[in-house]
């Protein structure tokens, strides 16, 4: 019985490794764009334009919000009816989702170009704000057009991981990536030095992203129109009773995270009241860069919550607590390395992004040593958090139908 239980702590560490090797590099890979992007604001197009990079900040929270919700609803229906060997109900549940994405999309469209002003305003850019406030609603545009790849990509990506492709899910990444980069630089040696309109050129860099999500999504795509798949989108109709229960399933992870929209819209309120540009500057560059080390700890919680999936879906939940005690080993493991680098090579990070503007990378500095301090806590609760969460959704659904 021992022995049995060593070989099943070996395949989970190892299943659970795999998986998280392919979250984690596709979330960094995403994560180029947007630092690529930090630094060539920072150091082309001025202060105003970075810190209108800072009061974007809200709006990433709120995809974060939409695209990680939708897609921890997906995974625990879909792990679920995987586990019960219902794969067409699964994708009825898919294509559902898909469908919901959209919808969503489609409002957020008319409200960031129809009423701009008024978005900048909610997000601290007031009048006040000057140059920064039209900077942003630009930079908002380009990158809203392509809110909808980046929703389903975070919602098939885990999906590919269960059905056994994850060479196509990194291949896309990468396609994305370099689409990514090659209009972040082709926007300030070509279209910023054409015309030095600063406004404009904001705009593109976020179109240049929302391109390369569009091009990686059709990759991943024709993953799911091939017949020997377990996901794929064949026409069924939309499962209500499988979507209702993504929603559900998803809307505590959305409310989350829909505090950190909250929290964000808060701060940038609060630096540019007290701390004025150089105050925005500093935290916009901080939340630029620490994005890169707190992927890791994204990574740990969706893989958590995929496999878990899976595991309560076949009805294991010795398993599940297997899969709990590797997650705590990989990610405690690899924390300390980020901590460290954090806090030695704080400054030099800032220099980075902000090499002529000494006191805004003084503050910097201090706040991504900061940052590095709340990783440890960070990565135990989502850990803990995602782990745990596929478990007291099917208690939920247990207590529901003896109530009934």
């Amino acid at each position: 019985m021992e022995l049995k239980m060593q070989k099943s702590q070996k395949l989970i560490s190892r299943i659970f490794y795999s998986t998280y090797i392919v979250f984690l590099f596709s979330g960094f890979a995403s994560l180029i764009g947007s630092t690529l992007n930090g630094i060539i604001i920072s150091r082309f197009f001025g202060a105003d334009a970075i810190g209108a990079f800072g009061f974007a900040g809200p709006y990433v929270y709120f995809v974060d919000a939409l695209a990680v919700g939708l897609s921890a609803g997906t995974q625990v229906i879909c792990g679920r009816y995987i586990g019960q060997g219902k794969p067409k109900e699964a994708n009825q549940v898919l294509t559902g989702t898909v469908l919901v994405t959209v919808a969503i999309s489609a409002l957020a469209w008319l409200v960031f170009f129809v009423f701009p002003t008024g978005v900048a305003c909610a997000l601290g850019a007031t009048s006040e704000a000057g140059a920064m406030q039209i900077n942003v609603i630009r930079y908002l545009q380009g990158c809203v057009i392509g809110l909808p790849a980046i929703i389903i990509m975070t919602v098939l990506c885990p999906l590919m991981q269960m059905d056994g492709d994850k060479i196509r899910a990194l291949a896309a990444i990468v396609v994305m990536t370099a689409v990514s980069t090659l209009g972040n630089i082709f926007v300030p040696l070509v279209v910023y030095a054409a015309n030095h309109n600063t406004a404009f050129s904001m705009f593109c860099l976020g179109l240049s992203s929302s391109i390369g999500y569009y091009v990686a999504l059709l990759i991943l795509l024709l993953h799911f129109f091939q017949k020997d798949r377990i996901f794929r989108f064949n026409g069924d109709t939309v499962r209500i009773t499988g979507l209702l229960g993504v929603l559900s399933n998803g809307i505590p992870n959305m409310l989350n995270r829909g505090g950190s929209v909250l929290r964000s819209i808060a701060i940038n309120w609060v630096v540019f009241t007290f701390a004025g540009p150089v105050g925005m500057v500093a935290y916009s560059v901080t939340e630029t860069f620490t994005s890169i080390p707190g992927r890791a700890n994204k990574a740990y919680g969706q893989t958590s919550l995929a496999l878990g999936g899976i595991v309560m879906g076949e009805g294991k939940s010795e398993s599940l607590e297997n899969l709990l005690k590797q997650a705590f080993k990989h990610a405690l493991l690899g924390i300390g390395v980020r901590v460290l680098i954090l806090l030695f090579f704080a400054s030099f990070i800032a220099k980075i992004y902000l090499p002529e503007n000494e006191e805004a990378a003084a503050i910097t500095a201090v706040g991504i040593r900061l940052y590095g301090l709340s990783l440890i806590p960070g990565v135990v609760s989502l850990t803990t958090m995602n782990g745990s969460f596929n478990a007291i959704a099917q208690n939920l659904d247990t207590v529901k139908s003896l109530l009934n």
